[in-house]
């Protein structure tokens, strides 16, 4: 039978460490000098003030230790590739696995046993009983160790013997194989330890005599505090009865005084107030009347603007039918104007024409009469170049209202001006 240290699994052996990271070695190397140049920090605020040097550090020192890590870390591969060949890790593989098998066989008969209890609680209860009855029947024998049990125990034996003769007891331990960088490691180490229990021994002590300090200061204060006290307690002033009757009424004096003072002041604001109420209400009560003069001015100003609108339109109105009238007036004229040149022009023609030849042949002034005309001159004027009707008339004074009439034969103009 196997017992439970035979089925666990070994541990394996040991593996080599890895490098330290650049910053972890850079954190080693100044972790003293930043821990004895500031003995009253804490270690993660010595932590945190390493970490900001590192990151101040310069490319060319940080470089320095990124190298010596390139190197232990090729070491370290060269190393590690090593021990997986070892026969330690092979044989911690070989007896791994076989703890492995002797645990899955040992679940697996444990399930066997389980199934075969089962089993036997499920047969009825008179098989047990006759089963009873037969054992207590064969127990008659005197020979109580048969050749089953022998075989039975030597098969055990055999077993047992193998388990010794394969467990790992037997295979050589590897934390015996120590080489001389793991030496140097451990030396380095038991170093650091030392020295790290020398500070923390060396901040417990000034810990400890910063508070032998801090009690001798608090019972130096405490007996002067005692002292004074004492000084006090002997040059007090003594009180007798009649003057501390004499305080009480001065006291009182005071209160009443202050209680007036306080009523007095109170008034002196209620008054305040009520002053500035009425000051702002007289302030509301001209707003609101400079508020409706300005309304009723700019109604005013809105009433004489229509009424202006008003007028301006009325004239407009007037003129426009002045305008009409004139127009209708002008236009009455000239169909009147019209129609005289016309039938004025008729008459002229036909009557002056002989006069206008002779005045074109003599270039004088030729005077006709004529009955169909209310008038009885008129006076031709010849010209060679065309007249305006602003040029002046030269011949005889005419009456202020005349009309001037235009007529061109061959190249001259000849003016024919009627007196009304």
């Amino acid at each position: 039978m196997s017992t439970k240290g035979d089925t666990r699994i070994p541990k394996p052996p040991k593996a080599p460490e890895k490098p330290l990271m650049p910053y972890m070695r850079y954190s080693r190397k100044v972790w003293e000098q930043v821990k004895n140049s500031n003995p009253h920090l804490k270690l993660w605020e010595v932590g945190k003030i390493i970490g900001q040097m590192w990151r101040e550090l310069p490319d060319d020192e940080k470089a320095l230790y990124v190298e010596e890590y390139d190197v232990e870390k090729a070491q370290y591969t060269e190393a590690l590739r090593q021990y997986h060949s070892s026969p330690a890790y092979q044989a911690w593989l070989v007896a791994k696995e076989r703890a492995e098998k002797t645990m899955e066989e040992q679940d697996q008969e444990r399930k066997q046993s389980m199934a075969r209890i089962r089993d036997r609680n499920d047969v009825p209860q008179s098989d047990l009983r006759e089963s009873y009855i037969l054992e207590d029947n064969e127990e008659d024998t005197e020979d109580q160790y048969t050749a089953k049990h022998v075989a039975a125990a030597r098969f055990q034996r055999n077993h047992r013997l193998m388990q010794e003769i394969l467990s790992d007891c037997r295979l050589p331990d590897p934390g015996q194989l120590i080489t001389q960088s793991r030496l140097n490691t451990l030396r380095l180490q038991v170093e650091q330890l030392r020295n790290h229990k020398r500070n923390l021994c060396q901040e417990i002590d000034g810990c400890e005599a910063r508070h032998r300090a801090k009690i001798q200061k608090i019972r130096e204060d405490s007996d002067r505090f005692v002292e004074e006290y004492e000084k006090l307690t002997l040059t007090r002033p003594m009180i007798t009865e009649s003057q501390f009757a004499d305080m009480i009424v001065k006291a009182k004096r005071d209160l009443q005084r202050e209680e007036e003072e306080r009523v007095s002041r109170y008034l002196a604001d209620v008054e305040m107030r009520r002053r500035r109420q009425q000051q702002r209400q007289q302030r509301e009560a001209e707003l609101a009347a400079e508020a409706e003069r300005r309304r009723q001015q700019a109604q005013q100003q809105q009433q004489q603007q229509q009424q202006q609108q008003q007028q301006q339109q009325q004239q407009q109105q007037q003129q426009q039918q002045l305008q009409h009238q004139q127009e209708q007036q002008q236009q009455l004229h000239q169909q009147a104007q019209s129609r005289s040149h016309q039938a004025n022009t008729s008459v002229v023609d036909s009557n002056l024409q002989a006069p206008t030849e002779r005045a074109v042949e003599r270039g004088g002034i030729v005077v006709v009469r004529s009955n169909y005309f209310p008038v009885k001159c008129f006076c031709v004027h010849l010209f060679r170049e065309p007249l305006s009707p602003t040029l002046p008339l030269q011949g005889s004074v005419l009456p202020p209202q005349i009309d001037i009439y235009s007529k061109k034969e061959s190249d001259l103009n000849a003016i024919f001006v009627a007196q009304y």
